[in-house]
């Protein structure tokens, strides 16, 4: 795994990355090191935005939580850098020992960034045109599991997009702050799969 280090305008980071710079596995964007709070986003996939902190959609919630949390961790459903999100499932492809020791790598980051967070920001979106709901399902209720082992269910939310009707997309999944203006956090209160699919409850 590759450590780089970032520095954007105000903010400080690390990234993980592969060895190769396919995948990253980690982006760890530090506001102000004085204070203690530190949030989780979980997206979908990383773009391939060679200055990580510099990425449109990472600073649009990053400038969200100004004086809100001194750290914010960004990690992904999968490693996979790339633009276009219905290209993922090339990615997912016959897979090999290799592909499996990616997806094993990134669930043990994810697994760091779910521990360490006081809150957790479940953002990745719907799912892809064309990519394997089983890929897709399985990341997600390992990601459900890990939280509920860490205690964690109580400290999740998802954002309030501008111009939705719904906290959840189409597919009851939450929205990716691609999506449009970040107006709010709302609260998760419940979590849990139920017949393979995940399932929120809003307070």
């Amino acid at each position: 795994m590759k450590k780089v280090a970032l520095n954007v305008g105000e903010y400080q980071g690390v990234t993980y990355y592969s060895d190769n710079e396919e995948e990253r596995y980690l982006l760890k964007a530090i506001r102000d090191p004085e204070v203690d709070k530190s949030v989780t986003v979980i997206m979908l996939n990383p773009t391939t935005t060679e200055e990580a902190l510099a990425d449109p959609v990472v600073q649009k919630f990053i400038h969200y939580f100004p004086n809100k949390a001194g750290k914010v961790n960004i990690v992904n459903l999968f490693p996979f850098r790339e633009n276009h999100i219905h290209q993922l499932d090339e990615h997912m492809k016959g897979q090999n020992m290799r592909d499996f020791s990616i997806i094993k790598q990134n669930l043990h980051m994810i697994k760091l960034a779910i521990k360490d967070a006081d809150e957790i920001i479940l953002a990745w979106g719907s799912l892809p045109d064309g990519f394997s709901e089983a890929h897709y399902h399985t990341c997600i209720r390992d990601i459900v599991h890990l939280i509920r082992v860490f205690h964690k269910t109580n400290h999740c939310y998802v954002f309030e997009i501008e111009g939705q009707k719904s906290l959840l997309t189409w597919d009851n999944h939450p929205h990716h702050p691609r999506e449009g203006k970040i107006k709010g956090l709302q609260h998760v209160s419940e979590l849990w799969i139920e017949d393979g699919c995940l399932v929120l409850r809003f307070q």
